[in-house]
């Protein structure tokens, strides 16, 4: 008797170039997990062999040799690079909504609160570029000031305590 094969819940989130797909089914076999463009194929099943598949139309494309993939107990973790770096206003293609489709909010980030590595390490100093710092001149003394001396060592209340304590 062949089962009819079930959604799988997906869970996804991206960052600008990046999509996170999660397959939360424990305990899943892939026995099918493929990138086309825009295409997203996984089958598989789970330890009582029950079947499940999902077949997505993604909103854009995504380069199918650039992705990673881990495999835990609990669920399939896909990260794929996006073609183009840019946000996706939503996972698929078609604006419907699908009840096995959710967002993943513990891995979700939002456009504007990205934040990137900026290659030019500006710290956001405005130095001009012909900027030299040996101009400045002597910015102070080399050596730091040396402490004084206390006269009496302070102790903690505790500490005379105990010695009042060892004395009696």
């Amino acid at each position: 008797m062949a089962t009819t094969p079930k959604h799988p819940m997906i869970y996804w989130a991206q960052r600008k170039n990046t999509l996170m797909l999660s397959v939360a089914v424990e305990d899943f076999k892939v026995d099918k997990l493929e990138f086309k463009d825009n295409v997203f194929v996984v089958k598989g099943s789970d330890k009582a062999n029950q079947l499940y598949e999902a077949n997505l139309n993604l909103y854009d494309k995504v380069i199918p040799e650039n992705y990673h993939k881990v495999d835990t107990t609990r669920q399939l973790e896909l990260v794929i690079a996006k073609a183009e770096a840019n946000w996706w206003p939503r996972l698929l293609k078609e604006s419907t909504k699908v009840p096995w489709i959710k967002v993943d909010f513990n891995k979700w980030v939002d456009e504007e609160d990205e934040v990137e590595a900026d290659d030019n390490f500006d710290f956001g100093g405005d130095f001009p570029a012909d900027f030299d710092p040996s101009g400045l001149g002597d910015l102070g003394d080399d050596e730091p000031p040396e402490l004084e001396d206390a006269e009496e060592p302070t102790t903690s209340k505790t500490a005379q305590a105990n010695s009042a304590e060892t004395d009696a």
